[in-house]
């Protein structure tokens, strides 16, 4: 899940992540340059953030929703499906996922909106 977490950081919040390595004392982790990662790491003159678990964490899949409705000036669809899984959307229906779990689709229908709308512009 955490490449799907480095797209998140790329794609949606338009920052790098790069691995960090183990002088910081992390294991096969992640920083990124975005204050909306987690507790600050300073590297250098570069302050930076360790990568959160977006897409198993529903508080930090909220921060995508926050950002992807506010640019896009769409709504969020999230349904509990009867199979127990979750089915996400950002107001078109045919560009959202379903997933296990809520932060999962979160995710997945995000950056399924954001490479649709790269398509579209190109």
């Amino acid at each position: 899940m955490r490449e799907l977490d480095k797209l998140i950081v790329e794609k949606v919040f338009q920052s790098n992540v790069k691995h960090l390595n183990e002088t910081y004392g992390f294991r096969r982790d992640y920083l990124c340059e975005v204050d909306n990662c987690n507790e600050p790491i300073y590297s250098g003159y570069i302050e930076e953030y360790v990568l959160k678990n977006y897409s198993e964490d529903i508080s930090a899949a909220w921060s995508i929703v926050d950002i992807m409705t506010e640019k896009y000036k769409g709504s969020l669809t999230l349904i509990r499906n009867s199979d127990k899984s979750y089915s996400c959307s950002f107001d078109d229906y045919n560009k959202g996922a379903t997933c296990e779990t809520a932060p999962e689709a979160i995710c997945r229908a995000a950056l399924k909106l954001l490479a649709f709308k790269e398509l579209v512009k190109s």
